[in-house]
């Protein structure tokens, strides 16, 4: 044993000797090569550059030849990490690229080598992910998987899975909170933010007033309520700010607040979309929202964009509110619903909106498949769906557009709308979507749309107003305007709808100044049922209605002394220039079933036609045309009555006098009135008595020659009758 030893330690010393006399450098300290001593290109086995600390990775071989400070173990699978260039050397069994900034992690551990360009702390729990796919080295203790959301923590941020809150900018992860009001709380900076909510919140009054600042409020994964701590605005949004409710978001109040849930104030701008609501808050005070109040002025509104989501179940106890949204600025709305609001009020003139009320220089813009459904506006003068008002000098508008609906709303105060609303010099522009489907219960209302007051409604396109009911006296099925109010229809359909009250229009009524021009469109299929109202239209105290094209038909009056198409009553007058009032039916005594002309209204019939209409009952007379109480009928060149029926004065019906009123006035200076021997043409007028015309009161045509009026021969014509020229052409059997 001794002599082995001696013979070991003669063969190195030997071997060093060798070395020296090859010119070899000095030995390093290292060693390696199974205990050899290790020098500059010299050793007998692989090489290790001398500066390298434990450069046998623990695996006995290194590489030699290395063109930095580094060194890397030939086993270790793309250590030099495409790059060309060697890495330390690694105490354990992992390699780490240079270019993985932290790849120690601060440990003093390297890390494994990675597939792609993503490097993982070893201590990192799950770095792998468990899919063999590494992850980029982050500074503190998280690391993430790269198929996570900010999969490489901006190199620098922790995995924001840990919090109730996430707060990014733009794409990138921010800081994780446990609470929204802390996430908030954060941002004192213009930027673009988006906040991921992943639990429910409570939130006290939080202004947000920082210019530039865009904040977009998300659910994670299910619906997340914030929901307000207390009375006060949930969310105030100040100028220069805008704010998106996104998906899976809902904003919550509460009931018997002294605010809006939401205010936008000038210059602030709030959008919801899709999958996000706003609900649950009672706001005791007037002047104000349930839900939204968009503020500012002509100059600097406010805007809130509705794309989606839902306004419910909100509700304003003042007067002058919307119990879903109030607009003084800018509301678009393309689609969402707002259903369920109220707006209540027990003081005179509440005026009010249970969806939308829409003030002062406000514009509200219903296009798409938006939709303001089952709305209540409770007190005096509110719109069931939408109020729109304003002043001489700034007028409210409200348009409508596209598929847009305004349905199943109501309102039972006094002088409402259950659909819509329009006064004090409001506007109201429908050129498409539906009003259909409200109710009001109260006299003077409109089921669909009430305009008064120096107001204006404008229809055409395909806009409807349909199966909407009015319940009192002196109200409108579908549209009621009064008082200065204006109603242009260019186009478009009223029908299906009911009026029940005494002295009320199943499709419109036009009581005091009231103006309505009809130039094109449709009255059709709507129905009165009690007396003195007009199935299709009712002119009433005044009014004035001036018809220059479309149709009125199919329309029902089954109350006594009612006409089945228009009555014009009162002081008012009808003027008809071109159009229709057709297939008509009046179902009771003293009615007309085309035109009620009655108690000193009056009928001027320039051009169109009265056609196919029906006065039932022994006691109706008029099938066109019924003129009596004082009223006046005339009748000019370009007017043709023909195929009506009734029990007496198929075409015309001239009413007598009586102890209380005077006689009806039929004055013909020109038109046809087909009698019974136009059977042939299909136009012939049918009654007993007077097929073309029976009168008992006033009924005379204008003869050219003599400059005078000269009455007809015989009060009970069957025959045709024509006027032309100032010439009496056709009368008689």
């Amino acid at each position: 044993m001794k002599n082995s030893t001696g013979l070991l330690r003669i063969a190195f010393l030997f071997a060093v000797a060798v070395l020296v006399l090859a010119g070899c450098d000095s030995p390093v300290s290292s060693t390696d090569c199974d205990q050899l001593p290790v020098c500059n290109g010299l050793c007998d086995c692989d090489y290790a550059c001398p500066d390298c600390d434990d450069a046998d990775c623990d695996c006995g071989h290194v590489e030699a030849g290395c063109s930095n400070e580094h060194c890397a173990c030939p086993e270790c699978e793309g250590a030099d990490c495409g790059c060309g260039e060697a890495v330390k050397v690694c105490p354990g069994e992992y390699c780490a690229c240079p270019e993985c900034e932290g790849a120690d992690c601060g440990c003093g551990e390297a890390v494994k080598v990675c597939p792609n360009e993503y490097c993982a702390c070893p201590e990192c729990e799950g770095a792998d992910c468990g899919c063999g796919d590494a992850v980029k080295v982050c500074p503190n203790e998280y690391c993430a998987c790269p198929e996570c959301d900010c999969t490489d923590c901006d190199c620098g941020a922790v995995l924001p899975t840990e919090y109730n809150v996430r707060l990014y900018n733009g794409d990138d992860f921010l800081s994780g909170h446990d609470d929204l009001a802390s996430a908030l709380g954060s941002i004192t900076l213009a930027g673009s933010y988006t906040v991921r909510v992943s639990e429910d919140q409570i939130l006290s009054p939080r202004p947000i007033n920082t210019p530039g600042v865009s904040l977009t409020l998300i659910g994670e994964e299910y619906e997340r309520t914030v929901r307000l701590s207390g009375r006060g605005t949930l969310f105030t949004i100040g100028n220069g700010v805008s704010m998106t409710l996104g998906d899976n978001i809902t904003l919550r109040g509460i009931n018997n607040n002294t605010s809006p849930l939401v205010n936008v104030q000038a210059g602030g701008a709030l959008s919801m979309t899709s999958g996000s609501m706003i609900t649950g808050n009672v706001n005791i005070i007037g002047n104000s929202a349930g839900g939204v109040l968009v503020g500012g002025t002509a100059a600097n509104p406010g805007r809130f964009d509705m794309t989606g989501g839902k306004i419910y179940d909100n509700a304003a106890n003042g007067s002058s509110s919307g119990g879903g949204v109030r607009v003084n600025g800018i509301f678009d709305m393309t689609g969402g619903e707002i259903f369920g609001n109220r707006a209540v009020s027990i003081v005179s003139n509440a005026n009010s909106g249970g969806g939308v009320f829409v003030a002062g220089s406000g514009r509200f813009a219903m296009s798409g498949g938006a939709a303001i459904r089952g709305n209540i506006a409770r007190g005096d003068g509110g719109g069931g769906g939408v109020r729109v008002t304003g002043t001489a000098a700034s007028s409210g508008r409200f348009t409508m557009s596209g598929g847009a609906m305004v349905s199943g709303n109501a309102a039972n105060g006094y002088q409402a709308g259950g659909g819509v609303i329009v006064e004090d010099y409001g506007i109201f522009d429908m050129t498409g979507g539906e009003v259909s489907g409200n109710t009001v219960t109260a006299m003077e209302g409109g089921g669909g749309v009430r305009v008064a007051m120096g107001a204006e409604f404008a229809m055409s396109g395909e806009a409807t107003v349909s199966g909407n009911a009015a319940e009192d006296v002196f109200s409108g099925g579908g549209v009621i305007v009064l008082w200065d109010g204006a109603f242009a229809m260019k186009g478009g359909s009223i029908y299906g709808n009911t009026a029940a009250g005494d002295n009320s229009g199943g499709g419109v009524i036009l009581l005091g100044s009231a103006a309505f021009t009809m130039a094109d469109g449709e009255i059709s299929g709507n129905t009165a049922t009690s007396w003195g109202s007009g199935g299709g239209v009712l002119a009433n105290s005044g009014a004035a209605f001036t018809m220059k094209g479309g149709s009125i038909c199919e329309n029902t009056a089954t109350g006594w002394g009612s006409g089945g198409g228009v009555f014009a009553s009162s002081g008012s007058l009808f003027t008809m220039e071109s159009g229709s009032v057709s297939g008509n039916t009046v179902a009771n005594s003293d009615g007309g079933g085309g035109v009620l002309v009655s108690f000193q209204g009056a009928f001027d019939f320039e051009g169109g036609s009265v056609f196919g209409n029906v006065a039932y009952g022994d006691a109706s007379g008029g099938g066109g045309v019924r003129v009596d109480f004082g009223g006046e009928f005339a009748m000019g060149e370009g007017a043709t009555i023909f195929a009506n029926t009734a029990a007496f004065g198929g075409g015309v019906f001239v009413g007598p006098e009586t102890y209380l009123m005077p006689a009806g006035i039929f004055s013909m200076r020109g038109g046809v009135i087909y009698g019974a021997d136009a059977i042939v043409q299909g136009r012939a007028n049918e009654a007993p008595q007077g097929a073309a015309m029976l009168s008992q009161g006033i009924a005379r045509w204008w003869c050219g020659a003599k400059a005078d009026w000269q009455d007809f021969p015989e009060s009970a014509i069957d025959a045709t009758i024509e006027v032309t020229d100032g010439a009496l052409v056709r009368v008689g059997d």
